[in-house]
């Protein structure tokens, strides 16, 4: 028995309570690679947000002019193949700073603008069982150029998305 003022205000309050637990999709950089590339340190972003039926693009900014980048998703942060993450390139002749904070099942390779820039687009399903599902992002850029790096090889940070509705 409520009054129509309390009415509309428990309507509000449930709307608000389902807006609260509705997962909503997310895209967080981690780690702490400053990894020095000939053009600086390369940065990973995203436009758009992963959600069902929706498409989102990694972005790549800073890294060298005119090269090759290849981007790495996975689906952990802390291993790859049993190797403990991050993987630190400088093990193997990489610049220092130059980590590996995600796995890498997939890799999806392009070329880097004249400036620098890169982007892949992802598609993400209609498909609810993805929501709460998360995946993790590297960028790998080939850079001859890079300070004290004979591997020639530079990385982002990390990055995580999480699908949401």
């Amino acid at each position: 028995n409520l009054t129509t003022v309390q009415q509309q205000n428990h309507a509000a309050l449930l709307n608000e309570i389902g807006r609260l637990r509705t997962p909503l999709g997310a895209f967080v950089p981690f780690g702490a690679s400053t990894c020095q590339g000939s053009k600086g340190v390369p940065t990973i972003s995203a436009k758009g947000t992963p959600a069902l039926n929706s498409n989102y693009a990694i972005e790549l900014k800073n890294a060298a002019f005119s090269s090759t980048a290849a981007l790495l998703i996975g689906i952990s942060m802390d291993s790859w193949n049993g190797a403990p993450l991050p993987l630190d390139l400088a093990r193997i002749g990489g610049g220092a700073n130059c980590l590996i904070g995600s796995s890498g099942e997939v890799w999806l390779f392009v070329a880097t603008s004249a400036t620098g820039v890169a982007s892949v687009p992802l598609q993400v399903p209609s498909q609810l069982p993805l929501v709460g599902v998360e995946l993790f992002h590297t960028w790998l850029v080939a850079d001859s150029l890079a300070p004290n790096n004979s591997l020639g090889l530079v990385s982002t940070r990390s990055a995580a998305s999480v699908v949401g509705l």
